[in-house]
């Protein structure tokens, strides 16, 4: 018989799973994943589906782009490029579309993640002091 508060009654290893993505904490990657209804890229809402654990390992698609938009890059275009490529592997794993893809990469380009301050122009990101 079952405990009826174990997430995971018939797997001994596991029996919690802390942010409802079907995936136990022992195994999730990220046992408290953003599980918005949307992707955001940046604070950008893309209106794209957020896939919950698409990778079987726990991980959903706010996951990797949150891993992403606080990476360091030496410039914007780096930042864009790292989101394209991983858009474009959703994509190849059947995750999203085409036109996920668009409005995903679309949002990285237009946020300031990469950009540098220019003293001459007092600007910082992109955005006025």
């Amino acid at each position: 018989m079952g405990d009826n508060s174990d997430a995971f009654p018939d797997d001994p290893t596991e029996w919690m799973d802390s942010d409802g993505d079907g995936v136990g904490d022992k195994s999730d990657l990220y046992p408290n994943s953003n599980v918005l209804p949307t992707v955001v890229v940046a604070g950008c809402d893309t209106g794209v589906e957020n896939a919950l654990n698409w990778d079987g390992r726990g991980t959903s698609i706010n996951d990797r782009m949150a891993v992403i938009d606080s990476g360091t890059y030496r410039n914007h275009g780096e930042y864009v490029s790292a989101v394209t490529e991983s858009a474009e592997c959703l994509l190849d794993a059947g995750v999203i579309t085409e036109d996920d893809k668009g409005a995903i990469v679309s949002c990285a380009a237009r946020s300031d993640i990469g950009k540098k301050e220019d003293p001459g122009k007092g600007k910082q990101n992109g955005k006025k002091k």
